[in-house]
Formats: structure tokens, C-alpha cells, sequence
């Protein structure tokens, strides 16, 4: 369900790459990675009980499909079925029994911090911002990390600075995301009154809401976007990605962030 460039399974790799591992030995287990890929499942298939999204890849989503209650069931086990592939990932990898004890500490904090991403508010640019760097392991910082200890070694603390930079860059780009047709479902956040960035940004310039929830519609999404995603927006939208690239690239370390950062002002301006 999730791309592979968002993938938590993509983070691990390249968290057990920086260290040292070797990427055939990785490839060796792709069968494993899957599975510890159904953690992404499980939180997406909340998310959209949480959202009220309808579909998911142009497909009903599964909550539509079986009921509430039967989604939230299969949500639990696809996260059973990702802790048995760590596990047995660390067996194959040798993988010291502290630190399989870290790794699934690390595990246990992504999925608590997911949900409490849900409940945190931001009405304000800086309160967003705050409630993406509140969620400390986010997929990014905790994939690296357990990759890290994947590979027994100590998880570098600038590795996760950068991560935290990294992330706030992805939540920002995944919000500009929402308003093109090629999304599960565009403009969900928008009419959802969500408040991400881009309506915040939006909002703060004084403009009508129910100018653009007409134009939706009247499925008339190209002009909806550009209203939004205005020259104004975009700049603003540039500029607080442009502080955490700055940080990032501040920090000194031989972490190889290009495969991980997003390619931000092209998704800005697309």
C-alpha cells in the first residue's frame, strides 16, 4: 500500500547500508522485508477509518469492505505478522539480544506516536510543524534507527537529526500531494478540514473556502489546486522546506540522505 520510497522496509535498508551491511545480504530476505512491510498496512488502514477516506488505490478502502471492526482486527494482525518478520530478520542478521530489544522498543514507539500524531491539533503553521517533530519516531527516524541496530551498531544521534528534517520535508510534500488527481483521494484534507499546511498557508492569505469547495465540486480540481497551491503558498510552502535542508545539509556526517530527501520543490511547483 505504500510506496516504496515511503516505505518503513526503505528506511531500514538504508539505516543497515550506513552501517555497514551488505545490500546482497539484504536482498537475500526481500521475502522477510515484505512482511515487516505490513506495519505500513496496518496504520494505513486505520488512517482511513480515521480520515473517512472512501478509497485507497483507486479501491474501496478495506474499513468499506469489511465493517470497523473486522479492519481494526486485521490491522492487529498485519502488526503481529511485521514483529515476527523483525524478529526473524534478526535471527538471520545475528543480531545481539540487546538490541533486538531496542528494536522492538523502537517498533512499539512508531505505532504509539502514529496515533498520537492523530490527536495532536496545529492551527498555526509553527503548531504544525511542532506536532510533525512531536512524532520523534516517525517512520523515518525509526527506520534508520533499526537499521542501525540491525547491523549491531550504536544509531548515530546527527543520523536522526537529519531524519527529523527529513520528515518534516516528506509531511509537507505528502500535504502538497493531496491536491493532485493521481492521490487516493484528492482534496480529501481540504474537505475534511484537516488543517495541514497548505490550508493553514491558505487560510492565513484571507481567501474564500467555499469558492474552492464549489469548484470541487463541479470537479473542477486543476483550478481548485492553483488557487490553493497559489504563487503565494508555493513560496511560503519553499521557504520552510528550505530551513530544513539547511539544517540538514549543516550537519556533518557521510550519511547518504539524496534517496530519502524529497525532491521538494518540483512536487511545490509541479
Amino acid at each position: 500500500m505504500q510506496p516504496k520510497n515511503k516505505s518503513f522496509t526503505w528506511y531500514v535498508e538504508h539505516g543497515y547500508y550506513y552501517s555497514g551491511g551488505n545490500k546482497e545480504t539484504l536482498e537475500k530476505h526481500k521475502k522477510i522485508l515484505q512482511e515487516i512491510q505490513y506495519i505500513d498496512d496496518s496504520i494505513l488502514i486505520l488512517d482511513d477509518i480515521i480520515d473517512k477516506s472512501q478509497k485507497r488505490n483507486k479501491d474501496l478502502c478495506l474499513y468499506r469492505k469489511i465493517g470497523i471492526g473486522n479492519t481494526i482486527i486485521e490491522s492487529k494482525i498485519l502488526q503481529t505478522k511485521a514483529i515476527e518478520g523483525m524478529f526473524t530478520l534478526m535471527k538471520k542478521l545475528w543480531t545481539k539480544e540487546e538490541n533486538q530489544i531496542k528494536i522492538i522498543q523502537a517498533i512499539n514507539n512508531l505505532i504509539k506516536d502514529i496515533y498520537e500524531w492523530e490527536k495532536l491539533q496545529g492551527t498555526t503553521v509553527e503548531e504544525y510543524i511542532k506536532k510533525i517533530k512531536k512524532i520523534t519516531w516517525s517512520h523515518i527516524k525509526c527506520g534508520l534507527r533499526i537499521g542501525q541496530l540491525l547491523f549491531n551498531k550504536k544509531p548515530q544521534k546527527e543520523i536522526e537529526e537529519i531524519a527529523t528534517s527529513l520528515w518534516v520535508i516528506r509531511q509537507i510534500c505528502d500535504d502538497i500531494q493531496d491536491y493532485y488527481p493521481w492521490h487516493h483521494e484528492p482534496f480529501n484534507d481540504f474537505l475534511s478540514e484537516e488543517k495541514r499546511i497548505p490550508e493553514i498557508l491558505f487560510e492565513n492569505e484571507g481567501w474564500n473556502k467555499n469558492e474552492i469547495t464549489i469548484l470541487i465540486k463541479n470537479n473542477k480540481l486543476n483550478d481548485a489546486r492553483k488557487k490553493v497551491i497559489n504563487k503565494k503558498v508555493q513560496k511560503q510552502l519553499k521557504a520552510l522546506c528550505d530551513i530544513e535542508y539547511e539544517k540538514i545539509i549543516s550537519i556533518k556526517s557521510n550519511f547518504q540522505y539524496g534517496p530519502l530527501l524529497e525532491e521538494y520543490k518540483k512536487i511545490i511547483y509541479q
